[in-house]
C-alpha cells in the first residue's frame, strides 16, 4: 500500500479495487462502496472509514453500540 500512496502523491490517478478496504482507505482520499454490483455508500475516506455501516461490517454490532 505504501507504494500506491507514493504513488498517488505524484498527482496520477488511481483506481483501487481491494478486498481489504480499511488498508485501502488509508491511502484513498474518496471511496465508492459497491454491494451486488451496485453504489451503496460514496464519500470521502474518512467519511467511509467511520460510517456506521462500514464499521458495523467490518467491526461487529457491539462497535456501534454506544
Amino acid at each position: 500500500m505504501d507504494a500506491i500512496g507514493d504513488i498517488a502523491k505524484t498527482g496520477i490517478g488511481i483506481l483501487m479495487v481491494e478486498q481489504n478496504a480499511m488498508a485501502a482507505l488509508e491511502v484513498a482520499e474518496s471511496a465508492i462502496v459497491l454491494e451486488r454490483g451496485h453504489i451503496v455508500l460514496s464519500g470521502t475516506a474518512d467519511e467511509i472509514r467511520t460510517h456506521p455501516d462500514v464499521v458495523k461490517a467490518f467491526l461487529g454490532d457491539k462497535a456501534t453500540a454506544g
